[in-house]
């Protein structure tokens, strides 16, 4: 099986992209995943995660992680016997397999989401908007004003199916600044050379993996902030993104 963290009632952009990310991967090997009983693979997202092994582990599965990174919890090193890690997200997760005696070699890859985004090649759909995206989970999403953030809207992180996912690709494509609570829009934003801060929402979502994933594009994780509005989020990105960023 392949596997997809989502709600009853919608996806979330992030771990939807494990449906885009699927049709680049060989049929013969595709076919495999979705039909085994026996293997979960996990094909993006903060996955790599106590909770999450112990719940298939106790269904007789093997886990597969494919890009994934941890959630900041020290990892238990008798439930790593049921996984297989075909690369991490960055250096955090890289470092808590180590600290747990994961017993295989473990390469950082870097975040899926880029080599998805590069091998779409959605061009930019330039409205220039600036967009606040709250984590999916942040139930207080629907009270944020965008005009108090200093923000043209809100932009939901929620998705239904593969054509709301590269829509909302292409919304966050072409703003002029992305504030998101919702760490796959501010990656989207930094594939496309989008300002982006982390948006310090009523729900802020497991800062060691933001930190993760900073490190693994080379910005300075000791830096990471949650910032509340657009204009603390821009004097954040050109202090701390802009100098080291690089093209993708």
């Amino acid at each position: 099986m392949i596997y997809e963290w989502r709600e009853a009632d919608f996806r979330n952009l992030g771990d939807a992209f494990s449906e885009l990310i699927a049709d680049y991967i060989d049929d013969n090997d595709l076919y495999r995943m979705k039909s085994r009983d026996d293997e979960a693979h996990f094909l993006i997202g903060s996955q790599i995660y106590n909770e999450t092994i112990s719940y298939f582990a106790k269904r007789d599965y093997t886990l597969h992680f494919h890009g994934c990174g941890w959630r900041g919890e020290e990892l238990n090193p008798g439930l790593l016997s049921f996984c297989y890690v075909h690369g991490v997200r960055g250096p955090e997760t890289k470092s808590a397999l180590e600290r747990a005696k994961f017993a295989d070699a473990v390469e950082i890859v870097g975040d899926p989401a880029y080599k998805l985004l590069e091998k779409l090649q959605i061009p930019k759909n330039n409205h220039g908007d600036s967009l606040v995206v709250p984590h999916v989970v942040d139930q207080n999403w629907w009270m944020y004003d965008a005009q108090l953030i200093g923000a043209d809207r809100i932009e939901e992180a929620k998705v239904q199916n593969r054509d709301n996912t590269v829509d909302k690709i292409e919304q966050l494509s072409g703003a002029s600044f992305v504030l998101g609570g919702a760490m796959h829009a501010c990656i989207v934003a930094d594939y496309y050379g989008v300002p982006f801060a982390p948006f310090g929402g009523s729900w802020i979502d497991c800062p060691p993996k933001w930190k993760d994933w900073m490190e693994s594009r080379g910005y300075n994780s000791s830096e990471l902030k949650f910032c509340t509005t657009v204009e603390e989020g821009r004097e954040w990105y050109d202090r701390v993104i802009a100098p080291g960023r690089h093209p993708n």
